[in-house]
């Protein structure tokens, strides 16, 4: 199956190739383990992935290079500006932004450009959203942005136009609720702990084999507890928790590549974190896979 797409920046990104362990029963509710070559497993495992904890991570760092552009353009003692990059500025870079501030808000209207290749694969992801964001010291809210700052609180609603060189096209519509708090710095760098709600709907069009296809994702997540550290490139969470429900429709003409009674409906994901110790356990009706992997620092 060809590669799907799937929002590329992670922090929160379990790495692919985890084994996958037995679980128990509860003779109440019997659980029977999944096998991880169950072809509807490995579709959803590649289709959908960490779809809430990256586009929950892609979200925070936004919200931070938007906070960072704040400070250094120095206009956070200003309550209306607008910024539009050169000609031909694009890839990890913001197109345009606009920023006002009234009431303990910093709002921000932003187009966003991120291009991302390996070998000869590329994928372009282009964002248009509002970030209303709360910048917090000691508690009271602030607007000027500085070192001095504790927590934010961020409430986004973004849409995201995607299309890769293996002709695959699709969109993603976010509504991020989410809480950072500063929770120290050491040998790792700075550390944050997140709280979080999110609902993202996510389609796609894909051929496969033959096979003309359509996805539908509706994810809804909350996480809580979540300690992070900042500098660490694709370390999971040190503690915490995260769950979703994510609805999947499949529908292909042209083609038997896919069972799609057996992808479709709700599948439940839950995520704990210990030590650095990260257990995701997927369901789909009466079948669980769990899967485990030291991911994070055992702080």
């Amino acid at each position: 199956m060809k590669r799907l797409l799937i929002l590329a920046v992670s922090i929160l990104l379990i790495p692919a190739l985890m084994s996958v362990m037995s679980c128990s029963d509860d003779d109440d509710n019997p659980v029977t383990t999944g096998d991880p070559n169950d072809p509807s497993y490995e579709f959803y495992s590649e289709a959908v992935g960490d779809l809430p904890g990256e586009a929950n991570m892609m979200l925070l760092e936004i919200t931070m290079d938007l906070l960072d552009w704040l400070e250094q353009a120095g206009s956070s003692q200003q309550s209306d500006r607008s910024w539009r990059a050169a000609t031909g500025v694009t890839d990890g870079e913001f197109d345009s932004i606009h920023y006002t501030y009234g009431s303990g808000w910093h709002v921000f209207y932003f187009e966003y450009t991120q291009i991302d290749t390996e070998d000869d694969f590329s994928e372009t992801l282009q964002f248009v959203g509002y970030d209303s964001v709360r910048t917090f010291e000691d508690g009271a809210p602030v607007q000027i942005v500085d070192s001095l700052m504790d927590s934010l609180y961020a409430r986004a609603h973004v849409a995201v136009d995607m299309a890769n060189s293996d002709g695959e096209q699709g969109h993603i519509g976010a509504h991020h609720d989410l809480t950072a708090i500063n929770s120290g710095i050491d040998m790792y760098g700075q550390w944050v702990t997140l709280s979080l709600s999110s609902l993202d709907s996510l389609n796609l069009l894909f051929e496969d084999e033959g096979a003309n296809c359509s996805l539908a994702v509706v994810c809804a997540a909350t996480g809580s507890n979540l300690l992070m550290p900042v500098q660490i490139e694709d370390a999971c969470p040190t503690s915490g928790t995260l769950s979703a429900s994510e609805e999947l429709g499949l529908a292909c003409t042209g083609g038997d590549n896919f069972d799609e009674a057996s992808i479709n409906g709700t599948w439940s994901v839950n995520y704990s974190f210990t030590d650095g110790v990260g257990t995701i356990r997927v369901t789909k009706g009466n079948v669980q896979w769990t899967v485990v992997d030291t991911c994070g620092i055992d702080r």
